[in-house]
């Protein structure tokens, strides 16, 4: 159990992080000027996943610790 917030965490920051380059790195009618709603809603779950990813990652990386020392 103490290895799905790890991968979940990292996951998730890798996918807001993709999301997030996505929004600014598009040209043309993509360009994130003319960003339609829906592209701007998938840049905003970026920045949430990326907010929450990294957290999620040190508590699961927290765990491992703790259950290799022995202390859980």
């Amino acid at each position: 159990m103490c290895w799905l917030p790890l991968i979940l965490g990292a996951v998730m920051s890798v996918a807001g992080a993709v999301l997030i380059l996505r929004f600014f790195l598009g040209r043309g009618a993509q360009r994130p000027e003319v960003a339609a709603l829906g592209r701007t809603e998938t840049m905003i779950v970026g920045v949430a996943l990326l907010c929450i990813g990294p957290l999620l990652f040190i508590l699961g990386l927290t765990d491992v610790i703790c259950r290799r020392l022995g202390l859980s």
